[in-house]
């Protein structure tokens, strides 16, 4: 019998295939209360055993990682290291079993993690849980080192937990679904790399599912078909081949250049967030770095990166790119921890501690040496290197930033080291950067702005993209997003300032037309979504389509209002949607 689920796509994709079910074995569960052992240190030398088995395992996937699994992974091993050192206090003050030790541990964390009113915080119960089943596993001798499926499955769970993903991806999996997760987790991360298919469906009852049962996973549109009809198979089968037409098509198209019909040209950047993906920027069509995240250069340490560990990081990845470097500084919180900053858990911490805010209170641990690092590297390769502020939302941050600026310099020009500016830019993320633009320009030499979408459009529409349950209201195609966006774009113009946008809106089908009918010409995505972005852009003839854009954003009410107007634009121009 046909059954249909919604849910929300964390990977896009479109596959048929069967499903395999993934059961975890619940050792949770199993760790069951027990007489106090006699032997304290004994059992803590099980659980340095167990530990260390499975820092083997982490160590050996971190073997074959890219650089963003490698940095998930470093964050694992601080879990667990912290997680044991707990455990072993509790063998010894209390005489318990190891098992009941990692139980106890894990289950005071989880409550705290859940009672967090951020989603985000909430999302780390499924690292803490991944360690900890996987340690009482071993302690209980019911560990499973790997998990084995065939190959072209649908794995469908309660939960899928990041070293469960970097074992099935490993076996040839089609795509996931599973009950519980988020849209920034570590698992809908790595799916988005590796282009692997990912739902999340709230409803789901996997205990109904069964192996062999077949689905059709349409992470377009949001939609889960457990054993479909004929009748909607064969509706399926010509979008599945559309799919991957399309596909090969914006394959094609990723290596040319992104002109509109009527002439105008668009650079089509990427997003990147390791040495490794700038590396192979080029195979997939991107004309430069538009946001360099730098966040894997600073996690897995005991201590902050000095300017020579940034620096040396930088030149390798601008030496590797042809066009131009947008460097963004670093943006963590209480989020994103580190081990060498004491970061106090917050209630939400996409409204606390992050960004600028965090880099101008740790200025000397992170903000100083990533600025002595950037101007000597600028000294070398001149504009092709560019640097910009996470979330500002005070044009006093600027200012703040630009003394640490010349203090640097001071510092640098004593020691006779050559060094030069590099072109300075805000993200605009916040709605008070958005309106106040005018007034950023006048604290600093900002030449350039860049709209980070994401975090723009959660916090225009008050909604967080993390939490499943508002998760329908996020829209980034809402006309009061369109409208701030629009009025952005002619603030900045007034200023003198270059556009350019980052974040998931730059590679949603439906935003791109809007985006370059209001003018933005510079737009960065990720490098997978290289190719279908320049593959829109080229259908486009902006004069045609800019005076129905203008009008739709002034009158538009809803998202859906907006999608239906631009959904019969694109099919005017032979764009082909998968709806």
């Amino acid at each position: 019998m046909e059954r249909i689920y919604r849910g929300l796509v964390a990977s896009p994709g479109l596959t048929y295939s069967a499903i395999a079910v993934l059961k975890r074995k619940v050792v949770l569960e199993g760790a069951i209360e027990s007489e106090k052992v006699r032997d304290v240190n004994a059992e803590v030398d099980r659980l340095e055993r167990a530990k260390k088995r499975l820092m083997e395992e982490l160590e050996k996937l971190k073997e074959s990682a890219p650089e963003e699994e490698k940095d998930l992974l470093d964050a694992e091993v601080m879990m667990l290291e912290a997680l044991v050192a707990e455990a072993t206090e509790l063998i010894l003050s209390e005489g318990i079993r190891a098992e009941v030790a990692v139980k106890n541990v894990f289950e005071r964390y989880a409550k705290q993690l859940k009672e967090a009113s951020s989603s985000t915080i909430a999302l780390r119960v499924h690292d803490l849980e991944d360690l900890a089943t996987r340690l009482i596993g071993i302690l209980m001798g019911v560990y499973e080192k790997e998990v084995k499926l065939l190959r072209g499955k649908v794995v469908v769970a309660d939960k899928i937990l990041p070293l469960d993903f970097m074992n099935l991806i490993r076996c040839g999996i089609s795509g996931i679904v599973s009950r519980e997760g988020g849209l920034t987790s570590h698992v809908a991360i790595l799916a988005r790399s590796y282009g692997i298919p990912y739902l999340i469906v709230s409803d789901l009852d996997v205990s109904t599912l069964s192996d062999g049962y077949t689905c059709i996973l349409d992470c377009i549109n949001g939609v889960l078909i457990i054993n479909p009809r004929e009748s909607t198979l064969e509706r399926y089968r010509d979008v599945i081949a559309m799919y991957r037409e399309l596909s090969r098509v914006c394959r094609e198209e990723a290596l040319k250049e992104a002109v509109t019909r009527d002439g105008i040209r668009v650079h089509v950047l990427c997003n990147v967030g390791s040495i490794e993906e700038a590396k192979v920027l080029k195979s997939y069509g991107g004309e430069g770095i538009g946001i360099l995240r730098l966040e894997f250069v600073y996690m897995g340490r005991s201590s902050p990166p000095t300017a020579e560990d940034i620096e040396k990081v930088l030149e390798e990845i601008v030496n590797s790119v042809d066009g131009e470097v947008t460097v963004r500084a670093l943006d963590i919180g209480a989020d994103k921890p580190v081990k060498f900053l004491q970061l106090t858990p917050e209630s939400n911490p996409q409204l606390g501690l992050r960004g600028i805010r965090l880099l101008l209170q740790y200025r000397d641990e992170l903000l100083k040496p990533f600025i002595e690092a950037t101007l000597r590297l600028a000294a070398r390769v001149g504009d092709k290197l560019r640097i910009m502020l996470p979330l500002v939302s005070s044009p006093i941050e600027v200012k703040e930033f630009m003394k640490i600026v010349e203090e640097v310099e001071n510092e640098l020009r004593e020691k006779g080291v050559r060094y030069s500016r590099p072109k300075l830019g805000i993200m605009v993320e916040t709605p008070a950067a958005a309106i106040l633009l005018d007034r950023f320009v006048k604290a600093g030499p900002i030449e350039f702005i860049s709209l980070g979408t994401n975090d723009l459009t959660q916090y225009v529409l008050a909604v967080d993209r993390e939490n499943p349950r508002v998760a329908h209201l996020y829209s980034e195609l809402h006309p009061a997003v369109l409208r701030l966006i629009r009025d952005v774009v002619e603030r900045a113009r007034r200023c003198g300032l270059d556009v350019e946008i980052c974040g998931e809106m730059t590679s949603n089908v439906y935003a791109i037309p809007i985006l370059i009918s209001i003018g933005i010409r510079k737009l960065s995505v990720s490098p997978s979504f290289v190719g279908r972005t320049k593959y829109v852009i080229r259908k486009l003839n902006v004069s045609k389509i800019k005076p129905i854009i203008d009008e739709l954003i002034d009158e538009a009410s809803t998202p859906e209002e907006v999608r239906e107007v631009v959904t019969r634009l694109l099919r005017d121009f032979g764009v082909k949607l998968l709806v």
